[in-house]
């Protein structure tokens, strides 16, 4: 009766005979876990044909401008001329430039994110406190006199 022939735990592929009895692999790729390379490769498709050009539409009605928005100060601007918010806006813009930069150090992103994420959040109470959104607006509404007979 043959021996039956080793093969590859990774690939299945035949083992050498003269492999060592505690070899699993046929090669370091297997080991790693990485896929073979293709022995020839695939032929590439051939090029789709080009449609017919599409008519133009006609072009479109021009939108009216659309008023220009706040000029962002620079953190020392907003901090001598500023209100809060203008501060808090300022920093916020500057820390997300700093956090987007390729060069800003890995070991300063995590703190950088933090501090952005509490800067959105003041900035938010700031917003609510001036009354700028529904709860801001509710807080500021008075309350009706109770009426314990309208029960």
């Amino acid at each position: 009766m043959a021996a039956r022939r080793r093969r590859c735990a990774f690939c299945s592929t035949p083992l050498p005979k003269d492999a060592r009895p505690n070899r699993k692999y046929c090669n370091a790729d297997c080991r790693a876990g990485r896929p073979k390379p293709e022995a020839a490769p695939k032929p590439k498709a051939a090029p789709k044909p080009k449609a017919a050009p599409k008519p133009k539409a006609a072009p479109k009605p021009k939108a009216a401008p659309k008023p220009k928005a706040k000029v962002a100060m620079s953190v020392a601007d907003a901090a001598k001329n500023g209100t809060e918010r203008d501060l808090l806006e300022a920093m916020r813009d500057r820390i997300a430039e700093a956090i987007t930069d390729p060069d800003c150090p890995k070991r300063e992103l995590a703190a950088l994110t933090l501090r952005l994420a509490n800067i959105v959040k003041e900035i938010k109470a700031v917003e609510s406190a001036e009354g700028d959104d529904a709860i801001g607006k509710a807080m500021d509404t008075p309350d009706d006199n109770f009426d314990p007979n309208a029960l």
